[in-house]
């Protein structure tokens, strides 16, 4: 899937926005531990990239199989995005 593709929905399905990186990777880590999502990197590591991901304008995802046949995901999307700039953001 293409990231960018998230910026086509309705704005209804956008949880929230933020202006600071971290403030975004603090939601992040929130919904993961909500989800009960795990990861092989330890949890500053993935924080702190994930962190220099959108401050060098790239998106983030983090996602995990809870189950046989069900994905658990976030998505941080950075909008306006340089990868897609025909595409707007939901919220304007």
């Amino acid at each position: 899937m293409m990231t960018g593709c998230w910026l086509l929905r309705p704005a209804s399905q956008v949880r929230d926005t933020w202006s600071r990186a971290e403030d975004t990777v603090v939601w992040m880590v929130d919904r993961c531990l909500e989800q009960g999502i795990g990861c092989e990197v330890s949890e500053d590591k993935r924080r702190v990239h994930a962190v220099e991901q959108l401050m060098d304008g790239n998106d983030v995802v983090w996602g995990s199989w809870v189950s046989e046949s069900r994905w658990a995901g976030n998505y941080l999307i950075v909008c306006p995005n340089r990868f897609w700039p025909g595409l707007f953001c939901p919220l304007g």
